[in-house]
């Protein structure tokens, strides 16, 4: 698999992730999976690509500005690195 898409089994995953991590508080965890919802609606089913500089690019073409792209972005690296960690045979 090159992507990700992002359902609710993906979203729980990524709670697993971060908490596993056990360096986020509970309320940024919180804050961190209602921007992946959010950004996973505005995705409108595309799936997002395990490589960095094609999410990057796929959420630059969704015309975001300013704090929320940046949010986008970073919540994206997070997915990745989150899907790679439940699935680590996945390599970039």
């Amino acid at each position: 698999m090159n992507a990700i898409k992002i359902t609710a089994e993906t979203i729980e995953n990524f709670r697993k992730y971060l908490q596993d991590r056990g360096c986020y508080a509970e309320s940024t965890i919180g804050v961190k999976l209602s921007i992946a919802r959010a950004m996973g609606r505005s995705l409108d089913g595309k799936p997002l690509p395990l490589d960095e500089g094609a999410a990057t690019q796929l959420i630059g073409d969704l015309g975001l500005q300013g704090r929320r792209k940046c949010e986008y972005n970073t919540i994206a690296r997070d997915l990745i690195a989150s899907y790679r960690w439940a699935a680590p045979e996945v390599r970039a």
